[in-house]
């Protein structure tokens, strides 16, 4: 099921800007994540850059494919995979919704989006490492092997430049407030 969802959503977001104008893709690299506050298992994470674990290098990419209704609002489809999460471990993150945008912002190529809508996190069950405190974010799947989060507000900020008419530099932060904000740089690209 999840297998046949996400070779769909390749296949839409690979053909989309083909079939209309209207339809954008764009792919970035998440590799950055700011914990808001300390964490009581810091421990456990493998690519921290501060003491505390505040600040952690993790991997994965972001795939994004969306259809523009105008040139102010549309709707998004998201999907990340993260090879390695704070812990190491994989983790994945689904995303549709409604996103708004502001175009040449101060009479420039810049231009920012802000999305909205539910989310689903899902990831290697942190609980079987050793030493992990239990803060109640995640529920532990029957299997014991996965811990998800279903979040109904969810959302995503874009930072985005104009290199070329159709190519775009763009600054992705997943703000999950309060626990974290993860951050990642990459490129978009819409037709038209």
């Amino acid at each position: 099921m999840k297998t046949t969802a996400l070779l769909l959503f390749f296949a839409f977001a690979i053909a989309a800007p083909a079939i209309s104008q209207q339809f954008s893709f764009g792919f970035q690299i998440i590799g950055l994540s700011v914990h808001l506050k300390k964490s009581k298992h810091s421990q456990l994470f493998k690519g921290k850059i501060t003491h505390d674990g505040r600040v952690v290098v993790n991997g994965g990419v972001l795939f994004t494919a969306r259809y523009h209704v105008n040139g102010f609002w549309g709707v998004q489809a998201s999907q990340a995979l993260v090879v390695r999460d704070c812990s190491g471990r994989f983790l994945g993150m689904s995303h549709l919704g409604v996103f708004g945008k502001k175009n040449d912002l101060w009479d420039s190529p810049n231009s920012v989006d802000v999305s909205f809508g539910p989310m689903f996190f899902y990831r290697q069950n942190w609980a079987l490492l050793p030493g992990y405190v239990d803060e109640g974010l995640f529920k532990i799947s029957d299997n014991q092997q996965w811990m998800t989060k279903f979040v109904w507000h969810g959302g995503m900020v874009s930072y985005r430049r104009r290199l070329e008419p159709d190519r775009y530099f763009q600054l992705d932060m997943l703000p999950g407030f309060p626990e974290l904000i993860s951050i990642g740089p990459g490129m978009s690209f819409q037709r038209g």
